[in-house]
């Protein structure tokens, strides 16, 4: 997946039940649904950018959700991303 300015990119990829996301130009926050497919595990954790995410009860996308990671009933993944820049900020 690419944003329209090119800059962000965005892989999914199974481990087992791991979800890795790797996320490549996130300016601030980044949210992603991912619907489930046929044959594929349930999702027991989420890590992004090789870092464990902190899977909460419950989720919204929106741009002042916590960071954080859940499965709805019907199998959705839910993700928010927070992106620190080099500055720490």
């Amino acid at each position: 997946m690419r944003d329209s300015d090119g800059t962000t990119r965005i892989s999914a990829s199974f481990e087992g039940a791991r979800l890795n996301i790797q996320a490549e130009g996130v300016k601030r926050r980044l949210g992603l649904r991912l619907i489930p497919l046929p044959g594929v595990p349930s999702v027991d954790t989420v890590h992004v950018n090789d870092v464990a995410l902190h899977k909460v009860d419950a989720l919204e996308i929106r741009p002042d959700a916590a960071a954080g990671w859940t499965c709805d009933p019907d199998g959705t993944v839910q993700v928010m991303i927070h992106v620190i820049n080099q500055e720490g900020r």
